[in-house]
């Protein structure tokens, strides 16, 4: 996926509605584009695969969960990671629990 917009269009066609989407600032991130989806998914797309595994990273160490690819990530509740990943591919770390 090269932006957030293709990150859009591939979780509403798992089924998941995204009607209240919008981009944000990437700000500390490091990501090329980053966007909300219904204030319940987080899409970013970085311009390398070692920033991406950098926001990994800190979003596992505050203890958010969050499906990887190469170069883009989705943060949202653990179960949709799971369903998001059938349909996406990716990386799923082991859930965060605290």
């Amino acid at each position: 996926m090269r932006t957030v917009n293709d990150l859009r269009a591939a979780v509403e066609e798992a089924g998941y509605e995204c009607d209240d989407y919008y981009m944000r600032e990437p700000g500390p991130t490091g990501a090329d584009e980053f966007a909300n989806c219904n204030d319940q998914i987080t899409f970013g797309v970085f311009p390398d695969q070692w920033t991406a595994e950098e926001w990994r990273s800190t979003m596992n160490e505050l203890g958010s969960n969050v499906l990887m690819g190469d170069r883009w990530g989705i943060n949202s509740q653990y179960e949709v990671l799971e369903d998001l990943k059938t349909h996406l591919g990716g990386t799923l770390d082991e859930e965060n629990t605290f």
